[in-house]
């Protein structure tokens, strides 16, 4: 029989030495010798606090902040009200340099765990870690919990008690405009409404947008009255199918704003390219922070094809054949058309394909350009009959078991896969012997379990950037490029 967790509520003197990758501070015993550690809520490096312990594990414990005995010179004001009760900031009251130091150490420590190196030299000397400008008010989506008509905001830490909130600090201006535009619209005046939503997902990209996720279906009635929302588009989901109210009144609305506003378009730009979107589907929600990615993307592969050059004693270097797995709308393959001679994309989401497929119309000037750039001899691979850049709407690991099964080859793989990673992928990966796998990932632990298995496969790691897309919580992206090292040793 499975005992239950001690719960005691017992006071002890801590000293928080570090944090730990969930957010939480980790506590150790000043007054007596214990190798035992407590996960301490909303703590800071440096302080010195009598801890509460809610909770008691053999090794281990979690607990909160009574009172103050010496606080971090790294502890700072927090600006939100809701912070030591909503789950979403992690960070408001530690100082950025702080953050960023911690994120880089976490990191480092578990790749070194994991028996991983980059180019035998120690994670911590090798790994850069790209801060971010804006560390408040960067977000462009975001979505908000549901509770009854009690309450609109977001989950308690831990726990899905919804903290009905009014403001956060972590979303763009125009986000907190569409939240109180929100909470006036069903706290106020439509309350019925409200008790069928459970999920609310606000978009700021040109035109804002809400998708309103139901329990139970609206009426006829109801959707007239929806429709008088005060936001420029405006969709429902039930029961997986989303239908977009088309109400005359709505689509008049965002005409309004386009003569008002000329900067409204059908599509948003990022780092010169034109891509469509639609609020169902997925976006990084740090513009500036993905920019600084795909740009350390270009410039990998820009002195990746000049080293290529040299080493091959040509004047120029293509990859052959590329793939971009989990591509989404194409937020990385498009930039890697000057790099490939061929391009496909692969995605399990029918919405992301045929956003991806408009991207391609959308830049097609541009596409044809660098494909006349493409130099004659690469041109001449039988593959060059299909489509320069193309997408297929398939879940990836059917189609890397069918490409395994043909004998398929790509010089270049890229790979943006979801939290899990792709355990049982990077076998299937290996057998297309890419010559470069480049890894962005949105979680530590199942990036490196990941890694191990590539490098079990012959690939080294190159090099690893940390990106901080997301400023005040304990999540970063991890970039990871990796050279199989039986091609680069042949040539």
């Amino acid at each position: 029989m499975k005992k239950d967790n001690k719960k005691n509520d017992a006071a002890a003197i801590l000293e928080i030495v570090g944090l730990a990758y969930n957010g939480y501070g980790v506590g150790k015993y000043q007054d007596k010798c214990s190798d035992k550690i407590t996960f301490v809520d909303h703590a800071c490096p440096g302080d010195i606090a009598e801890v509460i312990i809610y909770e008691e594990h053999k090794r281990y414990g979690f607990g909160k902040i009574n009172k103050m005995v010496y606080p971090s010179s790294s502890r700072v004001e927090p600006v939100c009200r809701y912070f030591t009760i909503c789950g979403g900031c992690n960070y408001l009251n530690i100082s950025y340099e702080t953050e960023v130091y911690w994120k880089k150490k976490i990191f480092a420590d578990n790749f070194a765990k994991a028996g991983l190196y980059i180019n035998n030299n120690k994670p911590y000397e090798t790994i850069d870690v790209i801060k971010s400008e804006d560390v408040l008010h960067y977000r462009q989506k975001i979505s908000l919990k549901v509770y009854s008509d009690e309450a609109v905001g977001l989950f308690k830490r831990n726990s899905h008690y919804v903290v009905d909130v009014d403001y956060c600090y972590l979303a763009s201006g125009r986000i907190n405009t569409m939240i109180e535009t929100i909470r006036n619209f069903f706290l106020k005046n439509n309350k019925s409404l409200l008790k069928k939503i459970k999920l609310i997902i606000l978009t700021d990209v040109e035109a804002q947008s809400a998708i309103l996720q139901l329990k139970d279906e609206f009426s006829g009635k109801e959707k007239k009255i929806l429709s008088n929302l005060d936001i420029n588009k405006i969709y429902i989901e039930f029961n997986e199918k989303k239908e977009k109210i088309e109400k005359k009144r709505n689509i008049q609305e965002i005409r309004q704003i386009r003569e008002i506003r000329e900067d409204i378009k059908d599509y948003f730009t990022l780092s010169g390219i034109k891509f469509a979107y639609e609020s169902f589907s997925f976006i990084q929600v740090n513009k500036k922070q993905n920019e600084n990615l795909i740009n350390l993307i270009i410039n990998y592969l820009a002195d990746y094809q000049t080293k290529r050059c040299g080493i091959l004693n040509k004047d120029d270097f293509l990859f052959d054949k590329a793939l971009d797995l989990f591509c989404g709308y194409g937020n990385l393959t498009f930039f890697a058309l000057p790099f490939v001679s061929q391009m496909t994309g692969v995605e399990s989401n029918i919405y992301s394909v045929e956003l991806a497929n408009k991207n391609i119309i959308l830049n097609n000037d541009l596409i044809e350009r660098i494909e006349r750039c493409i130099p004659d001899r690469y041109k001449k691979h039988s593959y060059k009959k299909q489509p320069f850049i193309s997408f297929i709407n398939e879940d990836v690991e059917k189609f890397l078991i069918n490409a395994a099964k043909n004998n398929s080859s790509y010089d270049l793989i890229m790979i943006d896969p979801p939290r899990a990673g792709i355990k049982g992928l990077v076998g299937y990966i290996a057998d297309l012997s890419p010559e470069l796998v480049i890894y962005l990932s949105c979680d530590h632990m199942t990036l490196l379990r990941d890694l191990k298995e590539f490098i079990q496969e012959g690939y080294f790691i190159d090099d690893i950037k940390l990106i901080d897309m997301f400023p005040r919580t304990y999540h970063t992206e991890s970039l990871v490029f990796l050279k199989n090292e039986k091609i680069i040793n042949s040539t």
